[in-house]
């Protein structure tokens, strides 16, 4: 649905975003208050960098907390995407008869091989 840009806003609570676009000197002190009364302690503190000289910035954020009836173990160590490093959580060394319960909150939508599978969870 992404790739063929199905999705639009109207498919997130408006408490889970905060998305702007403006002169940076315009709304970086309102983005900062959004994503602050939105997010509190999770939000992300935003500071002044040359915006080039335009100085227009886009920006958005989405932060949602899913919640599952099994918890996942947080995955140690990461991941790496597009060279930053990322928190994850899964499933490290399957074995039906410890992680039967938590197996079925997943379904398999594409599998191309061992580095490329889109679940769902």
């Amino acid at each position: 649905m992404l790739n063929k840009k199905l999705s639009t806003k109207d498919d997130l609570s408006e408490d889970c975003y905060v998305a702007m676009f403006g002169h940076s000197r315009d709304i970086l002190d309102k983005l900062n208050k959004a994503l602050n009364t939105k997010f509190g302690k999770d939000a992300p503190v935003l500071v002044e960098e040359d915006f080039g000289p335009a100085g227009l910035m886009a920006y958005a954020y989405l932060f949602k907390t899913l919640q599952f009836k099994k918890e996942f173990n947080d995955i140690e160590g990461g991941i790496y995407f597009k060279e930053n490093k990322v928190k994850v959580f899964g499933i490290c060394g399957y074995r039906p008869e410890k992680h039967s319960d938590i197996a079925k909150q997943i379904r398999i939508y594409d599998y191309k091989n061992y580095n490329t599978i889109l679940l769902l969870c």
